[in-house]
């Protein structure tokens, strides 16, 4: 009885950690080179560092906010307006 409930919380555990990195995008990059192997196998790769960097810019891209359109650079200077009293 016991061994059927200790299979079921590893099964259970096991499906729950897959869905949490799925919903995560921590297979993101896995996804990315099974792609890459199917596409083009002979072409170069990034690596996982500028992988996860160009999902970041690609990601602060679509934040537009007063007409301009915000990159993380620019999202990690000091707000100038705060400093106006």
């Amino acid at each position: 009885m016991i061994r059927i409930l200790l299979d079921l919380f590893r099964w259970t555990f096991h499906h729950v950690r897959a869905a949490v990195c799925l919903l995560a995008g921590e297979h993101a990059y896995t996804h990315y080179l099974e792609q890459r192997r199917r596409d083009d196998p002979t072409g170069p790769t990034l690596s996982p560092g500028a992988f996860h960097a160009r999902r970041v810019e690609q990601k602060w891209a679509r934040y537009v906010g007063c007409g301009a359109v915000f990159t993380p650079a620019e999202e990690a200077a000091p707000d100038r307006h705060l400093d106006r009293r």
